[in-house]
């Protein structure tokens, strides 16, 4: 267990760092060199985490990624586009307590690096984020944009899961349903308590739904990248041309917009997450840890629920623990059959991406609206608490 008393010292170091108000990348870099420390990595690996690692395609490409999307959100922010669509939004949804969870679930039908930048924004331009905290904004922007994430094909966890244990994408969408609803009825019962806004003290005019479509426009432009597999940075770069032309801005205007309040601290943050997530890949202490559940005297039961856990938690990537931890845990469930017990240990596993502090989303969340990550995770525990019963029933309603 001793690989497991490791990794709860650097959990443990990571939230010290942050509840002593330290950047949240810096922390996860700080957390890096600790890990190369505690686990004995040989120096002549360094090169295979910085720079090979370190700027291996799928990271390039995610630092290029959610910089681009920062520009186009700073350009839609800057020239008031954002404002317009949401308050397009707003008339068309009655209660105002779910324009701003809409706005965020909307966005996160589509997986995306760093797509809860594109909600953040939204969230904050409507009318109801003025009258909630940045704590409230930062649960809203962070629950439902993975509220989808459960049962939904189009993020590659789903596939991953369907391919590694056989079972059908339909039987996987049926029996994780219930998952997302719980995490709606979850989200509800955190934000219920706002006061809904009256509409009639606001005064709009009524906007056509030709304007309001062409407002999206720069938004669903990376949408349909994405959809065509091609990199988010170059949907952002075909957003903000759009942008360009329709608005005819010179280069000195362009500039100014996008890098207006530009957060060079939220790119620290997606340095930490990479080089983070580097180290733990290249330091190999992901089979030495799941070797010491497996020789331990656990019950199977546990080990699968806890390896999942664990290897999501020190990640905070999803296809990290169906990808490394399900080919090694599922061949040792003799006594339960696939069905009964897939939906258990997933969101075990989900529940390490949740409160993962090298989740992009959660870090780039929590950068945007200056929120605490620790009062984040009090909001996030009992939403979660119930989502996480439908595994716990299915288990005993499937024996």
């Amino acid at each position: 267990m001793l690989a497991l008393i490791k990794i709860l010292i650097i959990f443990a170091f990571i939230l010290v760092l942050i509840k002593k108000k330290l950047n949240i990348g810096l922390s996860l870099i700080l957390a890096s060199f600790l890990f190369w420390i505690l686990f004995q990595i040989p120096f002549s690996k360094f090169p295979s985490v910085f720079p090979l690692g370190f700027f291996a395609y799928e990271n390039t490409n995610l630092l290029l990624s959610v910089f681009s999307i920062m520009l186009l959100g700073n350009l839609l922010s800057n020239n008031g586009e954002l404002v317009k669509l949401v308050r397009g939004i707003e008339e068309r949804i009655r209660d105002s307590r779910l324009v701003s969870p809409a706005l965020s679930a909307l966005i996160g039908l589509l997986p995306m690096p760093g797509g809860a930048l594109f909600s953040a924004p939204l969230i904050e331009a409507s009318y109801s984020s003025s009258s909630s905290s940045s704590q409230l904004l930062t649960f809203i922007n962070y629950w439902y944009r993975h509220v989808w994430e459960y049962f939904l094909p189009l993020y590659p966890v789903i596939l991953m899961a369907s391919n590694l244990t056989g079972l059908s994408l339909a039987w996987i969408i049926i029996h994780h349903l219930p998952f997302t609803l719980l995490a709606l009825i979850g989200g509800w019962i955190v934000i219920k308590n706002q006061k809904p806004l009256s509409k009639a003290n606001i005064k709009t005019e009524s906007m056509p739904l030709k304007t309001l479509l062409r407002l999206f426009v720069p938004i669903l432009i990376p949408v349909f990248v994405v959809l065509l597999n091609q990199p988010v940075w170059l949907g952002a770069a075909m957003g903000i041309v759009f942008c360009v032309f329709f608005h005819r801005m010179n280069l000195t205007t362009l500039s100014r917009l996008m890098f207006h309040r530009f957060s060079w601290a939220m790119m620290l943050d997606v340095v930490g997450v990479i080089l983070f997530k580097t180290v733990i890949i290249e330091s190999g202490s992901i089979p030495v840890l799941v070797d010491s559940f497996l020789s331990s005297h656990f019950p199977i039961l546990i080990i699968g629920m806890v390896i999942p856990f664990l290897i999501a938690l020190i990640s905070g990537y999803s296809s990290a623990f169906i990808g490394i931890a399900f080919p090694i845990i599922l061949p040792l469930f003799t006594e339960y059959s696939i069905q009964q017990i897939f939906p258990l240990i997933f969101i075990s596993g989900y529940a390490g991406i949740t409160f993962s502090p090298a989740h992009l989303c959660l870090i780039l969340t929590c950068r945007h609206f200056k929120s605490d990550l620790i009062s984040t995770y009090r909001q996030l525990f009992l939403p979660f608490l119930l989502v996480f019963s439908w595994g716990v029933i299915w288990f005993f309603l499937a024996r």
